[in-house]
């Protein structure tokens, strides 16, 4: 995904009417997330004589991959910083019957 890289100039930095004004420092897609690897498995139902039984064992993020998500864009010294990173694996058990 494209970022937007920006910097935040305020009354500190240069002579401003207003309080401070984010300004675009580069083109869009200049600079972008890494590729997220994701690997989602779920179970199919099986049908035994009169009865279906449908056992529920899903996997997401399988991989357990702890891609960048969000990170801050803004110049500074927490340029490029991850907000936000994809959740870790997870395992959902559950069963239906239908008879």
């Amino acid at each position: 995904m494209p970022e937007l890289t920006t910097v935040l100039v305020n009354s500190r930095t240069v002579a401003l009417t207003q309080s401070s004004q984010s300004v675009i420092v580069s083109e869009r897609g200049t600079t972008r997330f890494p590729n997220v690897y994701q690997l989602d498995v779920s179970s199919r139902p099986i049908q035994l004589q009169n009865v279906r039984v449908e056992p529920r064992i899903d996997f997401y993020n399988l991989t357990n991959e702890a891609s960048v998500q969000r990170r801050v864009t803004v110049l500074g010294p927490a340029y490029q910083r991850p907000s936000d990173v994809q959740r870790g694996r997870l395992i959902k058990f559950g069963m239906s019957l239908d008879f």
